[in-house]
């Protein structure tokens, strides 16, 4: 893969450019190579670690528990227990929210069909 300047990085991402410089500021990104301008460049390597950082992100996890994930990473093989009890940890707080976001869903979908059955009949009188 070739590397990537900040813009066609933060797109194969989905998120903008100063998504990740900023994720680049807090530390949650390893350090990212630059051009002889001082332009950013993004190696597959790098755009693997951002997309578990937005991904996390997105679903929830703090900065500080990103952090301290990425800071355990680092730190080597030693630190897996704990790694892997944070991603555990994550893991049941987004099964509760997919159960009830699912709920939500069911209501939704029976006060939408009330409104369709309710429409179709004002529509025949």
């Amino acid at each position: 893969m070739d590397l990537l300047q900040v813009s066609e990085a933060a797109e194969h991402c989905g998120v903008s450019a100063n998504a990740l410089r900023y994720y680049e500021r807090m530390g949650l990104l390893g350090p990212v190579e630059r051009d002889a301008g001082g332009r950013r460049l993004y190696g597959e390597q790098t755009l693997a670690q951002a997309v578990f950082v937005i991904r996390m992100r997105q679903t929830g996890m703090t900065i500080r528990t990103l952090r301290e994930f990425l800071d355990l990473l680092r730190a080597g093989e030693h630190t897996i227990d704990r790694r892997r009890e944070i991603l555990l940890e994550h893991q049941a707080r987004l099964l509760h929210q997919r159960t009830a976001i699912d709920a939500c869903l069911e209501l939704m979908a029976e006060k939408l069909d009330r409104f369709a059955k309710l429409t179709v009949a004002e529509g025949k009188r």
